[in-house]
């Protein structure tokens, strides 16, 4: 009885070794044994997320992406996807599997990390990837005028902020007057 430890295997590899043993006094006997060593492969062979887009584009030697999105965007999902069958993969800590989308993921307003770890079958080697999903305030119309007249041409100082630019936009703007909530 006893315990043989054989060293110098590469990962996913097979390797045979034979055992002889000779002791005084006993019988000699030899067994052969055969394995193959658990994988170090944790990296990923894709990552998606269900909005935006991440740049730079994936690869899985890259471990840090960043994504925007719009305001109204309020919760996002991530699938990865292992390169070697017996990786595991974690999504902010919680299990995915391969190809799988991850639970819904709540975004708020700035920046957002999402982490996904994925983890060899030796259970020591792992890749860590970052995304940095940004959601931006949803915008904002000010109107002010210090001027007003009722039916009249009015200057009214109008301030945006927070629209994304590569939409169109359409505001109306109705005059009430606060006694009695009519138009005017």
């Amino acid at each position: 009885t006893g315990l043989v430890t054989v060293t110098g295997v590469g990962a996913t590899l097979t390797s045979t070794a034979t055992i002889t043993s000779t002791r005084a006094n006993y019988l000699d006997g030899s067994a052969t044994v055969s394995g193959t060593s658990a994988s170090d492969v944790a990296t990923l062979s894709a990552l998606t997320i269900s909005s935006g887009t991440l740049s730079p584009t994936f690869t899985s030697s890259t471990n840090s992406y960043a994504a925007s999105v719009l305001s109204s965007t309020s919760s996002i999902t991530v699938t990865p996807t292992r390169t070697q069958a017996n990786a595991t993969i974690t999504v902010n800590g919680t299990t995915v599997s391969s190809g799988v989308a991850s639970g819904s993921i709540s975004l708020t307003e700035g920046s957002n990390t999402i982490t996904v770890v994925g983890t060899a079958q030796d259970g020591t080697t792992t890749s860590t990837y970052t995304i940095t999903v940004t959601r931006p305030a949803p915008p904002t119309i000010t109107i002010s005028t210090t001027d007003f007249q009722p039916r009249a041409s009015t200057n009214v100082g109008v301030n945006l902020s927070n629209f994304d630019t590569s939409l169109n936009y359409q505001a109306t703007v109705k005059f009430v007057d606060i006694t009695t909530n009519a138009e005017v």
